[in-house]
């Protein structure tokens, strides 16, 4: 399947205190599944590598990058 996709230059955004920035990110455009409206996305290893420390906290069950 084809989708149309719009790709960002730069996408910038901050977490948890930190700004970061994904370049080259490809958007659709377009509904390609009855649960589009569900999806919110996966931050991966490109946001991972950007950052120098990440604590993890299993008692709050939350997770600190750095």
């Amino acid at each position: 399947m084809t989708v149309p996709v719009c790709v960002l230059d730069e996408f910038g955004f901050r977490v948890g205190g930190k700004d970061l920035s994904l370049r080259k990110i490809a958007v659709h455009t377009e509904v390609t599944h009855t649960d589009t409206r569900y999806f919110h996305g996966t931050l991966g290893l490109d946001i991972l590598a950007q950052c120098t420390r990440m604590t993890f906290n299993f008692e709050s069950m939350s997770f600190i990058l750095e």
